[in-house]
């Protein structure tokens, strides 16, 4: 997920500025307090394409009519996802005259930024569905033990909660990863079985018993 905020960032930043955007050895600590702050705030599990899309599209229009002193007159990586950024963003979302449409409808017929961009990013992993990846395994012990920052980086480097591994049926956060894998990879949520009436742990016991 990581690596999508940061195409959708080049992609909204190129097309804004005609400029690729200048990131530093700071950018991912950026990104990565801004997901610690959207856990905080009980907001990760709603992390996927659409919510970065639409962050980023109020974000360039707050930013469309002024300047910003000294880079050239563009924005930092900071200016995006710092805790100001984000503190606008939500605070616009109680503002019931706010009109998204025309701020989406503004930065597509001036800068050409269009929603249909979203679909390079739409997982074609959907095979992965209940077999045990290696790779993903390791992925998921990069971290002593497993809590917001493991969590973090699952969603960076796996497909996030899959019942027939032992160590997501293990983990304090597989509840919080699940809701992320609902909202992230849904097709891969519906492939492993999620989407009917059957609890996870119901489905973890069995799964196991075999």
């Amino acid at each position: 997920m990581r690596f999508v905020i940061y195409e959708l960032y080049n992609y909204f930043d190129c097309r804004f500025y005609q400029l690729q955007p200048s990131l530093s050895s700071k950018s991912n600590d950026t990104i990565t307090t801004f997901l610690i702050e959207l856990h905080k705030l009980g907001k990760l599990h709603s992390l996927n394409y659409e919510f970065i899309f639409k962050y980023l599209v109020y974000q360039y229009d707050y930013w469309n009519d002024k300047r910003i002193e000294g880079f050239g007159n563009h924005t930092r990586i900071v200016n995006i996802f710092g805790p100001k950024a984000y503190s606008r963003y939500v605070r616009i979302l109680d503002n019931p005259t706010y009109s998204w449409y025309n701020a989406e409808k503004t930065l597509k017929d001036t800068y050409g930024i269009d929603r249909a961009f979203l679909k390079n990013f739409y997982p074609k992993e959907v095979g992965k569905e209940l077999k045990v990846h290696e790779d993903e395994e390791n992925e998921k012990t990069i971290f002593d033990q497993n809590g917001p920052v493991q969590l973090l980086h699952c969603l960076d480097s796996t497909t996030l909660y899959k019942h027939t591994s032992d160590i997501c049926s293990n983990c304090s956060m597989k509840d919080e990863c699940l809701v992320m894998l609902k909202s992230t990879y849904y097709r891969i949520y519906k492939k492993r079985g999620y989407g009917n009436k059957t609890s996870v742990e119901q489905k973890s016991k069995v799964e196991h018993s075999i």
